[in-house]
């Protein structure tokens, strides 16, 4: 076999997106932001897209063959809307199919068999999603979270952990080939008395996406985002493309640092625009993401 490389370089694919948080955060509005959407979505919640279309499967096939249909459509940006619901979907075609040979669906999701065969059925979707990619049509795929409580592996400290409320099949599937996974919430820190962490507590009701992984949250990206993006439901598709590009281009360096104003106060605000003006975009970076703890 002769071993040829593939060229690298600028491609003309589609953004592979996936986002997370809580019903009502405004997953939805933001990938209604996205250039001529069309949702795929199983439940029905027709009054909740104004005017955008969406198509309604009622089994896993059909929505195998949905998916894979929209990637030879005329819309811009596929939406994999309620993505839990999908996943619903896939568990019954499963418990139909294998029912005679693991019992065990009828009354557990802790079986291995189960995990197994359902991990089949998310490896057959991945195909499609990278044909709409490849097809140049933007990809956004909202999920619902679930918390899960574990311990800090060095101090055995018990914290919450968000994360996709996703089977393991589905969840790993996603998580490794999308471009970013986006995790949508409020900003949380811990109070402190003196040098002591006392409580958790919510600093401010502003959401956030949130980018990169943090002990306390699954996140990604391989556009270069700030860790941190104040959340906009209207125009957040416009935002996200705006800090995207050659990190070398003076135009992304100031959307970035711009990136930071929600989090920053006034005075903050002041210094980063007197860089700005002055054209000392890499030090303000700098000292922006030490700040912050990038």
């Amino acid at each position: 076999m002769d071993f040829k490389p593939v060229k690298t370089g600028k491609q003309k694919r589609g953004d592979f997106i996936v986002v997370y948080g809580e019903q009502g955060v405004g997953k939805t509005r933001f990938a209604m932001s996205a250039p001529k959407p069309v949702f795929i979505d199983v439940t029905d919640r027709i009054e909740q897209y104004k005017g955008n279309e969406k198509f309604v499967p009622t089994t896993w096939e059909d929505y195998l063959d949905a998916v894979s249909q929209s990637s030879k459509s005329d819309y811009e940006t596929i939406v994999l809307d309620e993505f839990n619901s999908a996943e619903v979907l896939a568990k019954k075609y499963v418990h139909k199919k294998h029912f005679s040979r693991y019992e065990s669906f009828a009354t557990t999701t802790t079986s291995g068999s189960q995990y197994s065969v359902l991990t089949e059925e998310a490896l057959k979707l991945l195909p499609h999603l990278f044909a709409i990619r490849d097809a140049g049509k933007n990809l956004i795929i909202n999920v619902h979270p679930k918390v899960k409580e574990t311990n800090d592996p060095q101090t055995l400290t018990p914290f919450l952990r968000h994360q996709m409320g996703l089977e393991n099949g589905f969840n790993d599937m996603l998580k490794r080939n999308c471009d970013a996974l986006l995790f949508i919430n409020v900003e949380v820190m811990n109070a402190k008395q003196g040098d002591k962490d006392i409580k958790r507590a919510v600093s401010t009701n502003e959401k956030f996406f949130f980018t990169d992984h943090h002990y306390s949250y699954d996140a990604k990206n391989l556009f270069g985002l700030p860790q941190k993006i104040k959340f906009k439901q209207e125009g957040g598709w416009a935002l996200i493309q705006s800090l995207k590009g050659d990190p070398n281009d003076p135009k992304v360096k100031q959307k970035r640092i711009e990136a930071y104003f929600p989090q920053m106060n006034d005075k903050e605000v002041s210094w980063a625009k007197k860089q700005i003006e002055a054209g000392e975009l890499d030090n303000a970076l700098l000292k922006l993401k030490e700040g912050y703890g990038e």
